[in-house]
């Protein structure tokens, strides 16, 4: 069953200025309804009009006044909402066999290399880190296998050093990928 809903707008009072000059908002001499931050931060510092004087609260308006927009000529659409009861879900058979396939894919890759510059000549560290966004990175870019990061484990979450290291994949049951830094 699909749910239809309506979405109105919440208004805060509106304030009720007269305009003292010609401006974008009216002709001078004009009352018009404009939102309290129009009024305060646009119209009354800039000298185009002033406040409608209150009285217990309510406005002082002369006894013709109208606003210019009727809420009755305003058409209301509907708006379908932004999420629905029913989305579908994916059961965990398709959820299985989807791990399934990747884990093949990943154990066909035969080693992650990545190449970085080292920080000085023979030093053994090199700018930057490789993390698990990278090794997403390289896995989709290398392989068109596409693995969410948070089932990545890097050790340490970040390598600064040359070397091979293990890169375990939690996805079903664990994937170990041999990962190599290497000189430029």
């Amino acid at each position: 069953m699909i749910k239809i809903f309506k979405r109105f707008k919440f208004q805060k009072a509106d304030t009720f200025v007269a305009l003292s000059r010609d401006s974008s908002f009216g002709a001078r001499g004009e009352i018009i309804q404009c939102s309290l931050g129009e009024a305060r931060n646009m119209i009354v510092p800039n000298g185009l009009g002033y406040y409608v004087p209150r009285k217990e609260g309510k406005p002082i308006l002369p006894k013709s006044w109208q606003p210019k927009v009727v809420e009755k000529d305003l058409k209301f659409v509907d708006i379908y909402p932004a999420f629905s009861d029913y989305e579908q879900q994916t059961t965990q058979s398709e959820t299985k066999q989807s791990n399934l396939d990747t884990r093949q894919l990943l154990l066909a890759v035969p080693r992650l290399e990545f190449v970085r510059v080292p920080i000085q000549p023979g030093s053994n560290k090199f700018y930057g880190s490789v993390t698990n966004q990278d090794v997403q990175k390289y896995l989709l870019d290398e392989h068109k296998i596409h693995v969410e990061k948070e089932v990545i484990h890097v050790p340490l979450d970040r390598i600064k050093e040359f070397g091979e290291y293990q890169v375990r994949i939690s996805i079903g049951e664990p994937v170990d990928l041999s990962l190599n830094i290497r000189h430029d």
